[in-house]
């Protein structure tokens, strides 16, 4: 057993015959394997233009949003009219018909009514309070009074007057409802309701 290596002997020639470390124990390569969403973006065209889809995908979330403030305006003007209207088809004259055939019916559609009269004066009082609701009555009101001037609006009828009525409770509640993602959108500051989400 030599422990000189002669001039000119490789490191491997260095007392032994053979490779100084065993095959057996060299590291097994490692291989980096690009996860799903790396492949999916890197074989996607135009993977580069993240701008440009974040643009797109704006000004779709605010259309979406305009689209649900008009929806929540709607519901609450199909709550209000399917409760009461000037004609025959609503909660009130059909319950006060049928209270005594279609009793158990007649309870179960009240409180679903109910319900949603719940879910829309919690989220109204809650975002603009019972001021707010009072000063979009009196907006409405005093619109309704500039097209009555000026002779655009006329309050002779009774079913136009409870139209009317039920257009401008629809628009409180509408807009009670939707305030607080306006306000949001408007001013950047959030409802304590709306930072979980």
């Amino acid at each position: 057993f030599s422990f000189v290596a002669p001039l000119g002997a490789d490191h491997d020639d260095i007392g032994h015959h053979g490779p100084l470390v065993s095959e057996q124990f060299k590291p097994a390569p490692v291989y980096i394997v690009p996860s799903a969403s790396e492949t999916a973006n890197s074989a996607q065209p135009g993977a580069g233009q993240q701008t440009v889809f974040g643009r797109r995908s704006a000004g779709n979330s605010k259309g979406r949003r305009y689209m649900g403030i008009l929806l929540r305006w709607l519901c609450a003007f199909v709550l209000l009219a399917a409760t009461y209207n000037p004609t025959q088809w609503n909660f009130v004259r059909w319950a006060a018909d049928n209270w005594e055939s279609y009793t158990s019916v007649t309870v179960l559609l009240g409180l679903l009514l109910a319900v949603a009269y719940i879910i829309y004066l919690r989220a109204t009082l809650r975002s603009i309070g019972a001021f707010g609701m009072l000063l979009i009555l009196a907006i409405v009101a005093a619109l309704l009074w500039v097209l009555y001037d000026f002779g655009l609006l006329t309050l002779r009828k009774s079913n136009e007057n409870i139209w009317l009525g039920i257009f401008a409770l629809s628009l409180v509640l509408g807009i009670g409802l939707s305030w607080s993602h306006v306000r949001r959108r408007l001013s950047g500051q959030a409802d304590m309701d709306d930072v979980d989400e």
